[in-house]
């Protein structure tokens, strides 16, 4: 069912962190969200891929702090719920639940770069077509769940992420219940979105279903529509197209035994697509403008620089010294960086890859550049003791006195994993620039930093 959507996304703006933290094998530098429960981190494994760590709050501050775990958690039951729940589904359009740490209560999901619908509406309505193509597949996913008797039971537009793609995907399941259960469990919802039982301490599957109708609504029009719970009255704000405004309807009954149930919804809300599709056609679709007024053209232009930059990081990453080569050559900047501020020469010290760091000096990478961390290179091949991707470094400029966010400098590093052929290496330099006076930045080599 999973399918991109034209809208324009807007991607999250990770913050950085104020301390790193080591959670199941992965480095967590930003922070991308914090709810009531649990907090949200942006992480990298080793090979530098990028995954979503979920950790309850005290957990999270616990290790702000340096304490690995805290003595006693209040969470273990909600977290563990979770995990069972994200075990028993498995949908293209459910964010993809990668593990789980069980000492540190830590759970591992994809990362979705797209941010979230949120973020879309943000910037106003959204196209018809694409409104329903979101609806269908965030229908097909609750339909997913409805059938493993699980009821999400906190749909909005927060909890709809999507990829790079532009793939919707739902996300948090913390509130998610199985059905069974509800009235032991109690209910998690946010205002707005929360039906009028789930209001009331009693969630069932067709809350859901209100909350599809909400989110459709707001999507269409730019707001939730008028409940009036006393009257039993919703008044919403009708699109013109009568099909679709039928639909929001029968979703936002206020009595839930007339609500439209999620099969009938996900069918309808299909039909409409379908329909859709066979009325715009391939031709008209790729004339159509997005949201932020460019043309298919400029927006695949757009597409394909954001993909060569992507290309470089993986490549300077794994030391693919010949496709770094052939991004040189087409252009692409040597300086972009990732989330977490990283160049492609960050990756590539850090990785030991001599070679792309040297194709990389050669057109102009700057050596010198600093990560959110205020780490450069240098940071990293003095840290992991790579004494000629230093050397290299130096020649091209690399100021061996920088100091990180912590204050600490490459020899720093050198010195506390035991580098010594390394710290040797910078104290000399160090020693050098002392007697003579401050590094004069001179361009070392034709086509190399200044």
């Amino acid at each position: 069912m999973a399918f991109p959507v034209n809208v324009a996304l807007k991607p999250a703006k990770p913050a950085s962190l104020p301390r790193r933290l080591n959670v199941a094998s992965l480095e967590c530098r930003s922070l991308l969200g914090e709810g009531g429960f649990a907090v949200a981190m942006l992480c990298a494994d080793d090979y530098g891929a990028s995954h979503v760590v979920k950790l309850p709050r005290e957990v999270y501050f616990a290790m702000l702090n340096g304490i690995e775990r805290p003595t006693i958690l209040t969470n273990t039951d909600i977290v563990n719920r979770e995990v069972e729940v994200l075990r028993r589904i498995d949908h293209p359009n459910i964010v993809k639940f990668e593990g789980f740490d069980k000492y540190q209560l830590a759970l591992i999901f994809e990362y979705c770069e797209g941010g979230s619908l949120r973020g879309i509406l943000e910037g106003g309505p959204v196209p018809v077509k694409e409104a329903v193509g979101i609806a269908l597949q965030v229908s097909d996913v609750v339909n997913h769940l409805h059938g493993r008797d699980i009821v999400h039971g906190d749909l909005k537009p927060e909890n709809v992420l999507f990829t790079r793609d532009s793939i919707p995907k739902v996300s948090d399941f913390n509130t998610a219940r199985f059905a069974s259960t509800l009235s032991r469990t109690g209910p998690g919802y946010t205002p707005g979105y929360a039906a009028p039982e789930q209001l009331m301490g009693n969630p069932t599957k067709a809350s859901d279903t209100w909350a599809i109708g909400m989110i459709m609504h707001e999507m269409l029009t730019g707001k939730l529509p008028e409940v009036d719970f006393e009257r039993g009255m919703v008044k919403i704000t009708r699109t013109g197209n009568e099909p679709i405004d039928n639909v929001i309807e029968e979703a936002l009954r206020v009595k839930q035994g007339e609500r439209i149930s999620i099969r009938e919804l996900r069918s309808k809300i299909e039909e409409i697509y379908n329909r859709w599709e066979s009325l715009t056609g391939k031709t008209a679709r790729s004339l159509k403008k997005t949201e932020v007024g460019e043309t298919k053209k400029e927006n695949e232009a757009r597409t394909t620089n954001q993909e060569l930059n992507r290309q470089l990081i993986e490549a300077a990453r794994y030391g693919n010294a010949e496709k770094v080569w052939e991004l040189m050559e087409m252009e692409v900047s040597p300086n972009i960086k990732d989330d977490y501020g990283l160049s492609p020469l960050h990756h590539a010290a850090m990785h030991g890859e001599f070679d792309t760091v040297e194709i990389l000096l050669e057109y102009s990478a700057d050596v010198n550049a600093r990560d959110n961390y205020g780490e450069t290179p240098l940071h990293y091949a003095a840290m992991n003791g790579d004494l000629d991707t230093v050397k290299l470094l130096i020649k091209y400029g690399a100021d061996p006195n920088t100091k990180n966010n912590d204050g600490k400098t490459p020899l720093d590093y050198a010195e506390k994993n035991g580098h010594y052929d390394v710290v040797k290496e910078l104290k000399q330099k160090v020693k050098k620039e002392t007697e003579t006076g401050s590094p004069k930045n001179l361009r070392q080599k034709a086509g190399g930093n200044t």
